[in-house]
């Protein structure tokens, strides 16, 4: 008999797959049906089989559906990782875009990198600069201060533009009379919050208000749920080593939707009504969804 292991590296039957995610057969396929959830392997003899991937949405839909938000919604935030779909193409420039903003910060020129910045979030969207632009350039500039111990400084000057033209654009597109439905906090050791930047300016075109909270000790992330009573929490950790499992416990029954975003909480067991979320595309669709 096949262990476990190998079963999912071939793809598991839809029968195996309903046992394994806790569900009826019939419920996999109306999620098929109606949300496009489909096995995405087949045997030799052409029967579909689950793969991993496949389990592990799944698993992600029914873990959101169990918290209590609608199916739909909760397919959405799913499927997110647009598997079976092409990416849309790049606007035309945005190879120039990038190119300069990369010069500008080379040159330590830090309203240069900002304008061009907020260019390619005009010219992009927020989301698809955030993932196709700023986060390749982030990434980038950190791989190479750690491998040769230099460009700290241009690796700084990136990401305070990168800052800069976010916050104009929730500026721009906030109203400012509208309740902030979404509080996002860095955890109490995670010194690097640039995304929640990124996750406020993507909800800013969607009308959502929010709320973004920098490496904040437990007590003040606990009076800041106090005093804007939000539809949805965002927490966030760059890795396990700020992950905070203590404080993400606190605040499960004090708001509505609690997400623990970034790899951080990857490898800590979430509370059954938290959602890991692990990209912006997540954050912002679960948002969404739970904001009233």
């Amino acid at each position: 008999m096949r262990s476990d292991s190998a079963a999912e590296a071939s793809g598991v039957s839809v029968a195996d797959a309903a046992r394994r995610i806790g569900v009826a057969t019939s419920t996999l396929r109306t999620w098929e049906r109606r949300y496009g959830l489909q096995p995405s392997a087949r045997t030799a003899g052409g029967h579909r089989r689950y793969t991993a991937a496949d389990l592990a949405a799944l698993q992600r839909l029914r873990q959101l559906v169990d918290t209590g938000m609608p199916t739909a919604s909760a397919a959405a935030i799913a499927t997110t990782d647009g598997r079976g779909t092409r990416p849309a193409p790049a606007p035309a420039g945005t190879e120039k875009l990038a190119h300069q903003f990369k010069l500008a910060v080379e040159r330590l020129d830090a309203a240069g990198a900002a304008g061009v910045a907020a260019r390619i979030i005009d010219r992009m969207g927020v989301i698809a600069a955030w993932t196709d632009v700023f986060t390749p350039h982030l990434q980038s500039a950190g791989e190479h201060w750690e491998s040769t111990g230099e460009g700290v400084e241009r690796e700084h000057v990136g990401a305070s533009a990168i800052r800069a033209a976010l916050v104009r654009h929730t500026m721009r597109r906030t109203d400012a009379s509208a309740r902030p439905r979404l509080l996002a906090a860095a955890t109490p050791a995670e010194a690097h919050a640039l995304p929640l930047d990124a996750l406020a300016a993507a909800l800013a075109d969607h009308r959502i208000g929010s709320v973004v909270l920098e490496m904040l000790p437990a007590v003040a992330v606990h009076a800041a749920v106090e005093d804007i009573r939000p539809d949805v929490l965002v927490l966030w950790a760059r890795s396990r080593d700020t992950s905070d499992e203590a404080l993400l416990d606190s605040v499960v029954n004090r708001v509505p939707f609690v997400g623990a975003a970034g790899p951080g909480w990857l490898s800590r067991r979430l509370p059954r009504s938290v959602v890991h979320l692990p990209d912006l595309p997540a954050a912002v669709n679960a948002a969404r969804a739970w904001s009233s």
